[in-house]
């Protein structure tokens, strides 16, 4: 057996040894422990180590009751933050999320289980079943036939119209998840976690967006808006159509914000027509939203594309090899690329929300029509067919250089 921890310390069981890494994020895996030694570097480039390590973990679950006999594990997805399991244990199937990284910079553990048993309270989450707070390890019960809503499924006029529904059934419950999530100060957090770790070589463009985003943050301060419980990573991959309803997973980023940022997030990751979010607006707002709004929804659109693609250099840093580095390094060169084009289209709109929040009209001031396009022509339609316009052009792309 070898070495593991040094000729002049005891020998470890493997047994033991897999116990230990079961608590160890991917990053550690992935990155450090192969820097420790030749023994190390074999260990985890074994593929045998993973399923030996996602065994530890199932022992630890005791609704489970870990019997190599009758269980049947396969990976259904792989993001970001994390990687889940689909597990068959006695007739019965289950999810099991392990995250990427164990102290990830944006999430807070607590508060994700709080926000998860409300959103499951209100009928918008899968039922937790088990929850470690030391590693985010979490197992929920398998909705059947669920699946991920795709971005074709989202031109369907009563799948948008029930999705709106059921953000306002969260934006408006009398609960308040655990922790305010701005979007502002995230980005400003992972802005300063990028730069000072040299995760991008270029940071022309960084600064460039970072300066946009914090004048778009200026207006909207002043707005003093009423936060409510969110989402805040509402793409299709994490909403499940189960019949006529759907369901909401993946909570990590949830909690109280400003409820346009779940609008805004929604269309610009699936990429909606305009067609398609007049639909939701429509629905969501049951009529025309008042001008601050939507020119909130406007403005956010950017800093959704700004805000992706810093994810996508932390996770070159997470060392997300299920993603790989290259995948990532070119999604956030497209998202920066996007933000820059819809930022430098959206000047007006900021001048805008910052006239309208000094109106006293804000509040029952309503927006010209966003729904038949062949009877309105308003300055606010005008600007949103230039953005979604400006997004489908060719723009000129930003050299942008990666560490290799």
């Amino acid at each position: 057996m070898p070495k593991y921890f040094g000729e002049n310390n005891p020998e470890i069981s493997d047994a033991l040894l897999m116990n230990i890494l079961s608590y160890v994020d991917n990053r550690t895996l992935s990155l450090i422990l192969p820097q420790v030694s030749s023994s190390w570097r074999l260990i985890t480039r074994s593929k045998q180590l993973h399923k030996n390590i996602l065994k530890e973990i199932l022992k630890r679950i005791g609704f489970f009751h870990f019997n190599n006999l009758n269980f049947n594990v396969e990976i259904i997805s792989s993001g970001y933050t994390n990687v889940n399991y689909k597990i068959l244990k006695d007739e019965e199937y289950y999810v099991l999320r392990i995250p990427i990284m164990k102290n990830h910079i944006l999430i807070d553990r607590h508060n994700e289980r709080h926000n998860m048993i409300v959103a499951c309270e209100l009928g918008l989450g899968a039922a937790l079943m088990f929850y470690e707070k030391s590693t985010g390890i979490m197992a929920t019960k398998y909705i059947d036939n669920e699946n991920c809503l795709t971005k074709e499924q989202l031109t369907n006029q009563d799948i948008l119209i029930t999705i709106s529904r059921s953000l306002k059934l969260l934006h408006k419950t009398s609960r308040k998840f655990l922790e305010d999530w701005i979007i502002f100060n995230k980005i400003q957090e992972l802005y300063k976690f990028i730069t000072e770790n040299d995760l991008f070589y270029n940071k022309k463009i960084l600064e460039l967006l970072m300066k946009e985003t914090n004048r778009v943050k200026h207006s909207v301060d002043k707005l003093n808006i009423k936060l409510c419980p969110c989402h805040n990573d509402l793409s299709p991959n994490n909403i499940l159509l189960l019949g006529n309803d759907i369901r909401i997973i993946d909570w990590e980023f949830s909690g109280n914000n400003d409820p346009v940022w779940d609008l805004a997030f929604l269309s610009t990751i699936s990429e909606l027509s305009f067609k398609d979010e007049n639909v939701l607006l429509f629905a969501y707002f049951n009529g025309n939203p008042v001008e601050v709004d939507f020119h909130r929804f406007l403005l956010y659109k950017p800093i959704v594309h700004f805000w992706v693609g810093l994810l996508s250099l932390l996770q070159i840093y997470n060392c997300n090899e299920r993603l790989g580095k290259n995948w990532l390094a070119k999604v956030a060169e497209d998202k920066f690329n996007k933000a820059k084009a819809l930022f430098e289209q959206s000047n007006e709109l900021v001048d805008k929300l910052q006239q309208v929040s000094k109106s006293e009209e804000v509040s029952s001031k309503a927006s010209h029509s966003l729904i038949p396009d062949s009877i309105i022509s308003s300055p606010l339609l005008f600007s949103t067919k230039k953005m979604h316009a400006g997004n489908q052009e060719s723009t000129k792309k930003a050299e942008l250089k990666f560490d290799n």
